[in-house]
């Protein structure tokens, strides 16, 4: 019978999850660990006699709170498989000495590029054309390019990030090689020492008055949480558009609402929604949305927490998450995080 030295739990399977990548995982980790692997809606599901055995959770979308601490008592370390820590209670683990750490890195160019992607989408009216020649009756009459308050190109554009990190840094480098200005607002990145080319802000409503388009990069902290709402809208140009890959929580939804619904707004794309893990009841501008209303769904794209996903990003987090917690049980502090830090 094998004699194992540690237990890790994966209590979530991987959207790519496989006979090859788990191999990958097994081997990173060694063959004196035994793995762990289910796939529970939450963490309160998994069985108290696994719980007692686990010194390492691998955590993907899951919450973690102190209650569900207080069932693994020989957990060491959390990793995160991805970047935002906002549904860890990370002071509760540091109270029980167990090591939060991230992965941070894994997916930069994925959500860029996906951020990219629903800007220009949005620029080009790429979704209402489509849109409208899926749904047209007649589609020789419906086969017509008209002019939109979106349509300009780059060039004649501001970008404003809030946020500048890895992954607010690659969508500015993606965003002025297509030839817009970039502006942007982190009060924790030296944006001029490591970033050419982007002018950087001192408050996030200072890049709000200039900002064609708005593209959020921030984590979720209290800080953070709703720090987009009516007030910042207003200072927006006429006809901006409003970019959201973070966190739902950073702007009001109500606010985004009626900005859209008076004109100040002309589009918005949202990868991500406020309380993901309880979606009803939905916010009216996502209500109106589902209910197909026109005015709405033409100014709206939504997708489901998506940005993150490609092959070779699903590839990065396997592989690095492996890694971070292997340096995490061996007392490393590889992307360590401490209450308060996010």
């Amino acid at each position: 019978m094998a004699s194992f030295q540690r237990t890790i739990l994966y209590p979530q399977l991987m959207p790519d999850d496989t006979e090859a990548t788990q191999s990958i995982e097994q081997k990173l980790f060694g063959d004196d660990t035994h793995i762990i692997r289910l796939d529970v809606e939450r963490l309160s599901d998994v069985p108290d006699e696994i719980c007692k055995t686990v010194h390492g959770l691998m955590v993907l979308h899951l919450q973690v709170t102190d209650a569900d601490l207080e069932r693994f008592p020989l957990l060491r370390a959390i990793v995160r498989m991805g970047v935002g820590t906002d549904d860890l209670d990370i002071a509760a683990a540091a109270k029980r000495n167990i090591a939060v750490h991230n992965v941070p890195g894994y997916g930069t160019d994925t959500v860029a590029t996906h951020t990219i992607g629903l800007i220009l989408t949005l620029l080009r009216d790429i979704h209402a054309y489509h849109d409208r020649l899926r749904k047209a009756p007649n589609l020789q009459e419906a086969w017509i390019a008209e002019p939109s308050v979106r349509s300009h190109d780059p060039s004649a554009l501001t970008l404003g990030l809030i946020g500048c990190g890895r992954i607010g840094g690659r969508v500015a480098e993606i965003a002025m090689a297509l030839k817009f200005h970039v502006v942007a607002f982190d009060p924790f990145v030296d944006i001029d020492q490591f970033y050419d080319g982007i002018t950087q802000l001192g408050t996030a409503e200072e890049v709000c008055k200039v900002a064609n388009v708005l593209t959020l990069h921030t984590p979720l902290t209290d800080e953070t949480d709703g720090m987009i709402g009516a007030h910042q809208l207003r200072l927006l140009p006429d006809n901006a558009l409003v970019i959201n890959t973070s966190r739902g929580e950073v702007i009001h939804l109500d606010a985004l609402d009626a900005a859209i619904r008076s004109g100040r707004v002309a589009g918005a794309a949202l990868d991500v929604l406020p309380n993901e893990h309880a979606l009803n009841p939905l916010p009216k501008l996502i209500e109106a949305y589902r209910a197909g209303d026109e005015f709405i769904c033409d100014r709206l794209i939504l997708t489901p927490h998506s940005a993150f996903l490609s092959k070779q990003s699903l590839e990065n987090i396997h592989i690095m998450s492996a890694e971070t917690m292997c340096d995490a049980l061996a007392g490393k502090r590889t992307n360590l995080i401490k209450p308060g830090k996010f």
